[in-house]
């Protein structure tokens, strides 16, 4: 690491809505299945819905839906039902296991445990698929080694998302796309 960097730099072209939320891709599974999720410094739990979520046909008609079956690394090691309570809103449904990746390469891939949510409700959930709570995600990549104990992300007056993953400051080349 002579330059500076760490191996698992990533950055990821993040879409802003109005200044609330940021959101950007993920893929779910082996094969991917893609979905939109917001970055959510406040929480640690990714949710996005299944193929079971019918409860709230509004918003389940509307976004992709994560399919178990269609994915050779799915796992459910316990059944555990987890309601998930956030400022404007809600989603609940079963933990699952699977590849969760930030892009297409393997070292930006781990194997998470993630809400396949049957139910989804509030305002705060309007344009993503689901959430990434990247408090948890934090401590993980810690934990696994993957990053340093630094996170942030700050929003400068060029309307660009400056962002630091590990050990390197990314300059402001992840472009925010206005909603």
């Amino acid at each position: 690491m002579d330059n500076g960097k760490s191996p698992y730099d990533s950055s990821e072209t993040l879409q802003n809505s109005w200044d609330v939320d940021y959101y950007g891709p993920i893929q779910i599974g082996d094969p991917p299945q893609n979905f939109s999720v917001v970055f959510d410094t406040g929480s640690s739990n990714l949710y996005v819905p299944c193929v079971n979520c019918f409860r709230t046909p509004e918003f389940c008609q509307t976004h992709r839906k994560y399919n178990c079956e269609e994915s050779s690394t799915c796992t459910v090691d316990y059944l555990e039902y987890l309601p998930l309570i956030y400022g404007r809103g809600q989603a609940d449904g079963y933990v699952y296991n699977d590849t969760v990746c930030f892009d297409t390469e393997p070292k930006h891939c781990f194997r998470q445990g993630f809400v396949r949510a049957e139910y989804v409700l509030g305002s705060d959930f309007t344009e993503p698929d689901g959430t990434l709570g990247m408090d948890g995600l934090h401590s993980l990549l810690v934990t696994l080694r993957h990053l340093w104990k630094i996170f942030s992300l700050t929003r400068r007056r060029a309307r660009k998302l400056s962002s630091l993953f590990g050990s390197t400051a990314i300059p402001s080349n992840i472009s925010m796309v206005e909603s």
